[in-house]
């Protein structure tokens, strides 16, 4: 899946990340996000780590899906 990362607003787009690889947590910005998944318990957010690692963090549905 492509990420358009022009359409996602600058100010609503950074998580942390406790990146079992380097062992550090950091801040994952927009245009680090690869790719966007949508699932029934939420979105699954495929992005790259500042050291290069692939990892992914499910950003859960406040309101259940109908």
């Amino acid at each position: 899946m492509e990420v358009h990362h022009d359409a996602m607003p600058e100010e609503a787009s950074m998580f942390t990340h406790d990146c079992p690889s380097c062992g550090r947590r950091e801040l994952i910005f927009n245009d680090q996000v690869t790719a966007l998944e949508n699932h029934l318990d939420g979105f699954l957010i495929t992005f790259t780590c500042w050291c290069g690692a692939t990892g992914t963090h499910l950003e859960e549905r406040i309101v259940p899906a109908a």
